[in-house]
């Protein structure tokens, strides 16, 4: 995706609402919703369809230094938990 160019994000709320608002973009039916609120059990779910059988988490890193293999490693933990 080189040649787009996204502002950075600012917290983790803000990346979870372009997700969703980008997932809405793609599938053109607005069906995408966050899923709770900060600070409630969401089970590691941030967001789901109302059409189409999708879940989505969202993870905000802060740093733009993280190598791939490290996320890749971090993710593969949380999921795996």
């Amino acid at each position: 995706m080189e040649k787009y160019l996204f502002p950075r994000v600012k917290n983790e709320i803000q990346f979870e609402d372009f997700t969703r608002d980008l997932l809405n973009l793609i599938y053109q039916d607005n069906s995408f919703q966050l899923y709770g609120r900060k600070g409630q059990a969401q089970y590691g779910l941030d967001g789901y369809s109302t059409i189409h059988p999708i879940f989505f988490q969202c993870k905000h890193k802060s740093s733009p230094h993280v190598k791939d293999s490290k996320f890749e490693e971090e993710l593969d933990a949380e999921l795996n938990s």
